[in-house]
């Protein structure tokens, strides 16, 4: 979906997301780039590891985001 930029920087969400995502007007949202630099990825109000549900030291792999702990967890099921 392409969307536009005004000259003030703002982007519109469309509405399909916002009502998907629960984004209200006001509502608060992460914006992070995305781990290949391409783009960014909106997370809704606070973000939280996709695997234990913890909102402390997040990282985004893949567009999934993970906590440090739950990141080290996997790292080492990789590594097996």
């Amino acid at each position: 979906m392409t969307v536009n930029i005004d000259g003030s920087g703002r982007v519109v969400i469309p509405k399909k997301y916002r009502e998907e995502f629960n984004l209200k007007p006001d509502s608060t949202a992460n914006l992070l780039p995305s781990p290949d630099g391409m783009g960014l990825v909106l997370f809704r109000l606070t973000p939280k590891c996709a695997n234990c549900g913890s909102e402390r030291e997040l990282t985004v792999i893949e567009n999934i985001c993970l906590c440090e702990g739950c990141k080290k967890l996997f790292k080492y099921k990789l590594n097996k």
